[in-house]
């Protein structure tokens, strides 16, 4: 589920990035001619002497100078924000596959079922057997729980020391 959910992340940033790049490049080209039209009226103005002319085409430019400058950040700002998401997507992959290659504890793993097996075994030894046998149930019954236990104790052990491996792992990270 996480790499249907990361992979439907990206595909709706990539979407996003055709948009976001064709959009700002149209309104900053089109931010660009009518700044340079409004330089030209202000020159055109400054050489016929219309003052007035020249100093509204040049404040309206650098008012189109600030946008301009604006609409660059905010690009530059949405290309770090894609990044940093791609990192943290490419992060916690590299985390899931980390737990996905631990190895398993075999030896607790096969324990467990040994000790299933030898507790189903000594219910069929008594009800093949009868009461007659109860020597062997209650032998089968004690190893078999007995292997249970310990597999058990040996799993919690186990996990918690993957638990502390990542848990480091983490911190010298981040």
């Amino acid at each position: 589920m996480v790499k249907d959910s990361a992979k439907a992340i990206g595909e709706v940033l990539d979407q996003v990035e055709v948009v976001r790049g064709r959009s700002f490049e149209n309104w900053r080209g089109k931010i660009g001619e009518v700044r340079a039209a409004l330089r030209s009226i202000a020159e055109k103005a400054k050489s016929s002497n219309d003052s007035g002319l020249q100093d509204m085409a040049e404040h309206h430019a650098r008012t189109l100078d600030s946008v301009f400058d604006e609409m660059d950040r905010a690009a530059r700002g949405w290309v770090s924000t894609r990044e940093e998401l791609e990192g943290r997507t490419a992060y916690a992959d590299l985390q899931n596959k980390i737990i996905e290659g631990w190895p398993r504890s075999a030896v607790a793993d096969r324990l467990f079922y040994v000790g299933t097996g030898l507790l189903g075994g000594g219910g069929l030894v008594y009800a093949v057997f009868g009461p007659g046998a109860v020597w062997d149930y209650v032998a089968l019954g004690i190893v078999g729980l007995g292997a249970l236990i310990i597999s058990l104790v040996f799993l919690g052990m186990y996990d918690r020391e993957r638990a502390k491996h990542f848990r480091d792992i983490r911190n010298r990270v981040r």
